[in-house]
């Protein structure tokens, strides 16, 4: 009965009932077949290396820059932990952004819910100032935004209303993620007196980013009324020793 030679796989096409005679015969043969699969072998081995090297060296550079961002962010939170207990302005990148114990994460998640507080609520408002948090992150390795604080309110709400915005600001996790900016934010000033009637309001919808340079927002115009804000009672006060407290969550559209 005649079967494949035992070196079909390699391109012998020869039918054999002895395979040691037929390799007697075609020694030759199979000798170069061999030498033509390890020359082809040679070749793909020579273009993995290749790709794996350029893969190699993508993640390698993602590493790099995600490593360098970290340890920027980490300055970052160094500064702000040390303004926070001596009183002295942070020393970082966003210069009259944030003021001394001004508005501070005091949550150090970098995603999602994050709590900031807001002191000096009363001068800051009369100096009819906004103040833009530290920045976080909607999820992890998600959008890079940061929370926006008006005490004496925006537009035809100056004067008579807090107002907060969200703003979507340029993150290293940008290539990504889908655009426009998909979700909520749920923020809510916080009751200090129970853990109750906390004022909340969702911002949101769709966040969009245009060219570079050119950021987006999401905003509450009449978030809370200065009335409200600054009456106190027994049960609700808002702004103790002219702090408030904010909290943001973030949450997708289905």
């Amino acid at each position: 009965r005649k079967t494949n030679c035992k070196y079909y796989n390699i391109g012998c096409e020869a039918m054999v009932t002895n395979q040691d005679e037929h390799d007697e015969v075609c020694v030759k043969e199979h000798f170069h077949l061999m030498r033509n699969e390890l020359a082809v072998t040679k070749e793909e081995l020579v273009d993995s290396n290749q790709r794996l090297s350029r893969v190699m060296e993508e993640l390698r550079n993602d590493f790099e820059t995600k490593l360098q961002y970290m340890l920027q962010e980490l300055d970052q939170w160094k500064d702000l932990s040390c303004a926070a207990i001596s009183g002295t302005s942070p020393s970082l990148d966003w210069p009259n952004r944030v003021a001394a114990a001004g508005l501070l994460l005091l949550r150090r998640n970098i995603a999602t819910p994050v709590t900031v507080q807001l002191a000096d609520v009363s001068q800051r408002k009369a100096r009819d100032e906004t103040f833009e948090s530290p920045p976080f992150y909607t999820h992890y390795f998600g959008y890079k935004v940061c929370l926006m604080v008006t005490p004496n309110g925006v537009d035809d709400c100056k004067h008579s209303y807090l107002s907060v915005t969200i703003r979507a600001l340029n993150g290293p996790n940008d290539t990504r993620l889908c655009w426009p900016l998909k979700g909520q934010f749920t923020v809510t000033l916080l009751n200090q007196v129970k853990n109750s009637n906390h004022v909340c309001q969702v911002l949101g919808g769709r966040t969009t980013r245009e060219p570079p340079g050119v950021v987006s927002q999401c905003n509450c115009k009449r978030f809370i009324s200065h009335k409200q804000l600054f009456t106190s009672t027994s049960a609700c006060n808002y702004c103790i020793n002219d702090v408030m407290y904010f909290q943001v969550v973030y949450s997708q559209n289905n």
